[in-house]
């Protein structure tokens, strides 16, 4: 978490089981694929990064979700297969927007340079 970003650069967490595929609950990763994305919209990973994760089952605790969203505070996109309306909400409080997006990474960070153009700030599941 201590590279610094390149300018114009962003980072997505993805919560991803073999890095490929976006294919995690956002709440039950026990790690995030960290990409670094350009400002020609290349990117790079970064790095795997432990997670500890919070969902028990349709529910979680709030200190839990914070100290999730304080693991990717670097990151200004989440990427992951499900994610509840609390989580995402908690993220967004954050300057994070988590975005549902099951499929591959690549095509994950295509839905995030095309949430970039329509938005600003904010979240939405998609």
């Amino acid at each position: 978490m201590d590279k610094e970003k390149q300018p114009g650069a962003y980072r997505i967490a993805v919560a991803t089981t073999d890095g490929t595929y976006i294919d995690q609950c956002f709440g039950h990763a026990e790690h995030f694929l960290i990409l670094e994305v350009q400002e020609n919209g290349q990117f790079l990973v970064l790095e795997d990064r432990k997670a500890d994760p919070f969902c028990m089952g349709g529910y979680h605790l709030d200190p839990a979700l914070e100290k999730a969203g304080d693991g990717i505070s670097d990151c200004t996109y989440i990427l992951a297969a499900r994610a509840g309306e609390p989580a995402a909400l908690a993220m967004q409080e954050k300057g994070i927007t988590l975005l549902r997006c099951p499929g591959t990474i690549e095509d994950g960070v295509l839905a995030v340079q095309q949430h970039k153009k329509t938005l600003d700030n904010g979240f939405a599941l998609v």
